[in-house]
């Protein structure tokens, strides 16, 4: 009945100049005029990431369009990873020489 599933603050003063949905249906993206373009789940309003000014995911959310100063530059974004969260703990901790003793990540041994 018009009422509101989910209200999430924005955090900033400039008005939104333009939104679209993700090619999935499954996030807004909101362009800022100020800070750029943030990227809500539309589930619950979760921001999921915050683009600078300069940058522009594609609907898709594969790419992102880049202003440097001299070239706009078409740049890959990173997927959402396919391996459960376990697996990809754990390659990380490996990486990067760490271990997981309790609630904390030390040395590996």
């Amino acid at each position: 009945a018009g009422r509101s599933l989910w209200s999430v603050p924005h955090g900033t003063p400039d008005r939104p100049l333009d939104l679209k949905w993700s090619a999935d249906a499954e996030a807004v993206l909101v362009w800022y005029e100020g800070i750029g373009t943030e990227l809500l789940d539309v589930r619950n309003g979760a921001r999921l990431g915050r683009f600078p000014g300069s940058e522009v995911p594609s609907p898709d959310l594969r790419t992102k369009l880049v202003a440097t100063e001299l070239n706009w530059d078409l740049r890959p974004l990173p997927q959402p990873a396919s391996d459960s969260p376990a697996e990809s703990l754990s390659r990380t901790l490996s990486k990067t020489g760490l271990a997981l003793e309790g609630l904390e990540v030390v040395p590996a041994r």
